[in-house]
């Protein structure tokens, strides 16, 4: 009898896949920031219908009373800055790791499978972008060209993507002596559809994890040029409010602390999201839920 309780009892499967895989506080955290992040982005200009661009006070208003978190040099609402910044460093980020993603899988499914002289030629092809410092790429593709939003991404891209070439190499070279690749192979399938439909869903798991990284790292690379003053200056973002206002900052602390504060929690969430990931994705992880 006190068997069947327990049975009858039992929790149900939403309810151990809740305590399993988010009863990480951390993880919990990183998402609820990323959350509120992606709101603001979605929602904050229709809320907050301001112009990030037009001199709406005085400079150097303190946060507070009709500008909630200041003005800058300019007389600029740092709050409206922030909030439009919101969309463009999700839009870089994520595109960016777009195609970061699809780049690296190119290069790293193509060697992986084939081997011998394709991986050779490849791989020489991803050490020679590895050798050189990303940053540094990425300021000399946005410097030769027009530094518009499209530029930085392109630039960011072709500059991060070595490692996720690399990561997926290595599942490849696992996975293609599995069974079920051999058995596609006897049976007749073609190179690109067993890269398609056999290896690359059982390789995805690491990629996502690395997609998820790939969007804190490329926010970050956007903050940077725009501090530089290479990014589009017909664009608001974080980095672009730092480095406009990084001259006055004993005058407007303001309008340096908060963009920078929103790029820190922004990135520090997709980190936390991304371990969250590691540990849901990997089999060895104890929060694993095995079949």
């Amino acid at each position: 009898m006190p068997a069947l309780e327990r049975e009858t009892t039992r929790p149900t499967p939403l309810v151990l896949f809740w305590r399993r895989h988010f009863k990480n506080k951390a993880a919990l955290l990183g998402l609820v920031i990323l959350t509120l992040v992606l709101l603001t982005s979605l929602i904050g200009p229709f809320l907050y219908a301001v112009n990030p661009f037009e001199m709406l006070g005085r400079k150097f208003l303190a946060p507070g009373g009709k500008f909630f978190l200041g003005t800058d040099y300019l007389g600029r609402d740092v709050l409206a800055g922030i909030i439009q910044g919101s969309r463009t460093s999700l839009l870089v980020g994520f595109t960016a790791a777009a195609m970061m993603m699809t780049i690296g899988i190119f290069f790293g499914a193509l060697a992986g499978y084939f081997g011998g002289m394709v991986e050779e030629a490849l791989m020489r092809v991803t050490e020679f972008f590895q050798v050189i410092p990303s940053f540094l790429l990425a300021m000399v593709v946005v410097a030769l060209f027009q530094p518009t939003l499209g530029t930085i991404i392109v630039a960011i891209s072709i500059s991060t993507w070595t490692g996720t070439a690399r990561i997926l190499r290595a599942e490849f070279l696992s996975l293609r002596e599995r069974d079920f690749v051999t058995a596609a192979k006897a049976l007749g399938s073609r190179s690109l559809r067993i890269i398609l439909r056999e290896i690359l869903p059982n390789a995805l798991p690491p990629m996502i994890v690395n997609a998820s990284l790939g969007v804190g790292v490329a926010i970050l690379f956007e903050a940077g040029l725009s501090f530089l003053g290479l990014g589009d200056p017909n664009v608001m973002s974080w980095g672009f409010m730092i480095g406009s206002s990084r001259v006055y900052l004993r005058q407007a602390w303001w309008a340096v602390t908060f963009p920078g504060l929103a790029i820190f929690f922004t990135v520090l969430s997709l980190s936390l999201v991304g371990d969250w990931l590691n540990d849901f994705f990997n089999p060895k992880s104890k929060g694993r839920i095995r079949g």
